[in-house]
């Protein structure tokens, strides 16, 4: 098992027919469904709260392009432009939230048990399986870069 690559292994817990269909779901699927939800989403948001007279399919195009002209540069050039943006992306984070904190009302957090575990655990599995499906996909994506 180790030294296998991510479909040997698909291969090898589920079989030829279940490995190839949960392959096609997660590599042509799962990504184009993010990035649908991702492109509407922020649409959305500019479209009412900024651009409000501009339809939201100029909206749309304006968001595509950039993506379109990134994702031809290659994932190379976007895995070294992560690098340079992450510590402006948290230098960012840390002068907004920062200058929060004495506002904080702390009481607001003591009724985490309130209706039990079960409530819990019930969210928190999709809240916890959801963002780790992408660093699966990257993870998957990296076997064909190296």
């Amino acid at each position: 098992m180790h030294g296998q690559t991510f479909v040997h292994y698909l291969h090898t817990i589920f079989g030829t027919y279940a490995a190839k269909i949960s392959l096609f779901v997660f590599v042509i699927c799962y990504p184009f469904i993010i990035f649908l939800t991702t492109l509407r989403d922020l649409g959305d948001f500019l479209a009412n709260s900024f651009l409000t007279i501009t339809p939201i399919e100029a909206v749309l195009v304006m968001m595509l392009l950039p993506v379109y002209f990134v994702l031809r540069s290659g994932l190379n050039t976007i895995g070294r432009v992560a690098e340079v943006l992450f510590f402006i992306v948290i230098l960012l984070f840390c002068t907004g939230y920062f200058p929060l904190l004495p506002k904080v009302d702390w009481f607001n957090i003591k009724p985490i048990y309130e209706f039990g575990w079960k409530p819990i655990a019930a969210g928190s599995f999709i809240l916890f399986s959801f963002p780790y499906f992408e660093n699966i996909f990257i993870l998957f994506i990296i076997e064909s870069i190296s």
